[in-house]
């Protein structure tokens, strides 16, 4: 806040206590002045003039009341006066102020404006450079499209030149084929026969000889497949032989397996699952664990009664003989059997849960 407006507060605040208190004691001058009337005309003592009460009221009430009264009054005079004073102080400081701010603003805006101004002939160099690196690339771009079409049509007249040499060269070699004369297998075939034709001796002569070297061209072909034929099988052909009826083996079974496969899939109220491709693998997939599982459980159970049916004819034969001392270790083998039997049974279902989950989580 300035410090013109900060003394006008303080002397407004000032002026109003002053005021407050002149008003008071205003009032209190009225009702003592009253009361000093009333006693010199006698309407409360009865004493008309000034009485004792009355000089008492004059002395004690009114005179300093009065004094202070035109103290506060001149005081207030005086207060004002300054206030005046300050008032056109403070409205000549803010004309001075305002008109500081005119100026201010008055330069602000020219240099705004020579700013502006000179932003817009910095963007209007900008853009003309702009365009001229523009129109230079585009000169370039077309220049080298233009060297490169150029390029392109001498080899196009290159390639033009080396079809018609092409052309001739073809043209000349056909001409070339045409004169000479023909030596494919139908002229000499023919050229073959008219030579049997020609004389009575000398073209039997040729045909029995043609006939004589076929055969024996068509026996030197053919003996290979003759002594492969009459003679026995060898270890390779017993290799080849055992690979051969192995794979016709397995496509039998193959093709057994899968006829029975579709007729129980056909029969089985299953077909829907067909259409789902991941749910008819994971139906194949339970089938096949669930057949595995039967037949390892099979074989468990075989083997347990293997063992089962060897330990009661141990047993017998101890109980013939009167032999009790292998009774224990009949028991202790028995125990480890039985306890290998079932960590083989946790150990397979264990891990097909496992092929399981992961299979699901595939």
């Amino acid at each position: 806040m300035a410090p013109g407006k900060l003394r006008l507060e303080t002397l407004d605040k000032e002026m109003a206590k002053i005021s407050a208190d002149s008003q008071k004691i205003v009032t209190e001058l009225n009702q003592w002045q009253t009361d000093f009337e009333r006693e010199v005309n006698g309407q409360r003592s009865g004493i008309i003039g000034l009485g004792p009460r009355a000089k008492s009221i004059q002395e004690d009430q009114l005179t300093w009341r009065r004094a202070e009264s035109a103290r506060l009054s001149g005081v207030l005079d005086t207060m004002t006066k300054t206030r005046v004073s300050i008032v056109a102080e403070i409205k000549t400081a803010e004309d001075g102020v305002n008109a500081a701010l005119d100026a201010k603003a008055l330069a602000d805006a020219s240099k705004l404006k020579a700013e502006q101004d000179r932003i817009d002939a910095l963007r209007r160099q900008v853009q003309q450079q702009q365009a001229d690196q523009f129109v230079g690339q585009q000169n370039s771009i077309r220049e080298t499209l233009k060297a490169q079409i150029d390029a392109q049509l001498v080899q196009f007249n290159n390639l033009q030149a080396e079809i018609t040499r092409l052309g001739t060269d073809e043209e000349a070699r056909i001409a070339k084929i045409r004169d000479e004369p023909r030596r494919d297998i139908l002229t000499q075939t023919l050229a073959l026969h008219h030579l049997f034709d020609q004389g009575a001796e000398g073209g039997n002569f040729a045909f029995i000889a043609y006939i004589v070297l076929s055969l024996l061209f068509m026996l030197v072909d053919t003996i290979p497949l003759v002594v492969k034929f009459f003679s026995k099988p060898g270890p390779y052909d017993a290799l080849l032989d055992c690979d051969e009826v192995k794979f016709a083996s397995e496509r039998l079974a193959f093709l057994k397996g899968f006829d029975r496969y579709m007729k129980q899939l056909v029969d089985s109220p299953f077909l829907h699952i067909t259409q789902n491709r991941p749910l008819e693998r994971s139906l194949i997939e339970g089938v096949d664990r669930s057949r595995a599982a039967k037949a390892f459980l099979e074989h468990l159970m075989e083997l347990e009664q293997t063992f089962q049916e060897k330990i009661r004819l141990e047993r017998e034969k101890q109980a013939a003989n009167g032999i009790a001392g292998k009774a224990e270790m009949l028991e202790e083998m028995a125990s480890a059997f039985y306890a290998d039997l079932r960590q083989r049974m946790e150990s397979f279902f264990r891990d097909d849960s496992k092929r399981t989950s992961m299979t699901s989580r595939a």
